[in-house]
């Protein structure tokens, strides 16, 4: 019986991981392509606090420093990037005064300096995770990285890079010297093993009974997306949270076709193209994701007004409240009203353009 003490089997952790790992013992930097919500960084979070599963992938990588920094835990803030990366690769040494100032030139200064001083006894090795929260500053970070890298000293001085496909579409590169895309290795989402093992994981963590026909239902209702097993086993696989990694996916699936046998299964690629957002009920209408608040105002009165048009000054004083006037937007209204009909899944309701006016909810 499986213990569940790895969130892969092994055998699974290290043919995912000895590729990129690999290259890192060598000396080299290395890339690592997923889709989103694929399980990419939470395996690398976990291989990063079991330093004795990194030694079955490569004995080297037992004599690495690793410095493993986490976008989502910057709030895609420069200055909280460097921050994150000097409180990594700092040990006794006292840097309060640099984190205080948010200052990004001594930050940065005081990184290079460390970096030198740690690359003079070790290897050192930044594990970078970026998504689309990244993309406003990445040009910044690029550019840290390759200053970084230039304070090698007796020991190499390496990158991963962990990122998914939502990011590889829309970077742009900080520095002609960028290594972000030289040696990429695909991250594929879960075979059916890997999937039915950790979803039990899962339940059993949660002390929770393995439903009837698990094994037939696991790709079945995840498809082998790491990011649909914890609303699966919460017992809310119909959960906005779903249709959004799903819907995220389907986009970078059209911009990157020749990428897609690479990095999905064929079951997951059939699950995605299969899948249906399950409608969400809200006061009558029936839409395929939740309403934002503006959405929900505007819903509101047009169903207090049906079959009445609503003129586009009402629309403004809903969108922008007070200042509506100061703000308004012929532009913003259409992109509102585009958004909301495209969320209405059902045909007995729909909103129609009242010309010369604004726009109308009739029913069928």
């Amino acid at each position: 019986m499986a213990d569940f003490l790895l969130p892969l089997p092994q055998k699974y952790l290290l043919k995912r991981f000895q590729p990129v790992f690999g290259r890192i013992a060598k000396g080299y930097s290395a890339s690592l392509l997923a889709f989103p919500q694929t399980g990419r960084t939470a395996l690398l979070r976990f291989l990063l606090a079991s330093p004795e599963i990194l030694k079955r992938i490569n004995k080297k990588l037992g004599t690495i420093k690793f410095a493993f920094i986490e976008i989502d835990k910057t709030g895609a803030s420069f200055e909280a990037f460097l921050c994150e990366i000097l409180i990594c690769i700092s040990n006794d040494v006292d840097i309060s005064k640099f984190l205080l100032s948010r200052d990004p030139y001594l930050l940065s200064a005081e990184i290079s300096k460390q970096v030198q001083k740690l690359s003079i006894n070790s290897p050192l090795c930044f594990i970078i995770t970026l998504n689309k929260t990244a993309l406003p500053i990445f040009p910044e970070i690029d550019r840290l990285m390759v200053m970084i890298r230039r304070c090698q000293n007796a020991h190499p001085i390496t990158i991963l890079w962990s990122f998914d496909t939502t990011f590889f579409i829309n970077y742009t590169a900080g520095h002609s010297a960028s290594n972000l895309t030289e040696n990429i290795t695909y991250f594929k989402s879960f075979e059916r093993s890997e999937t039915i093992y950790n979803l039990r994981r899962f339940y059993n963590l949660k002390s929770k009974t393995v439903p009837p026909d698990f094994n037939k239902a696991a790709m079945a209702q995840t498809g082998g997306i790491a990011g649909l097993f914890h609303p699966l086993t919460n017992g809310s696989p119909n959960s906005p949270l779903v249709t959004d990694i799903i819907s995220d996916i389907k986009k970078d699936i059209d911009c990157l076709p020749k990428l897609v046998p690479l990095l999905l299964t064929p079951t997951a690629i059939n699950f995605i193209q299969s899948f249906k957002s399950p409608a969400i009920n809200f006061e009558s209408f029936l839409l395929n994701k939740n309403p934002t608040a503006q959405e929900i105002y505007l819903l509101r009165h047009f169903k207090a007004r049906q079959n009445l048009p609503v003129s586009r000054d009402e629309i403004g004083q809903i969108l922008w409240g007070k200042s509506w006037e100061s703000k308004y937007s012929d532009w913003a209204i259409d992109k509102t009203i585009s958004r909301l009909r495209k969320k209405m899944t059902a045909k007995n309701y729909q909103i129609i353009t009242v010309k010369n006016l604004g726009y109308e909810l009739v029913s069928f």
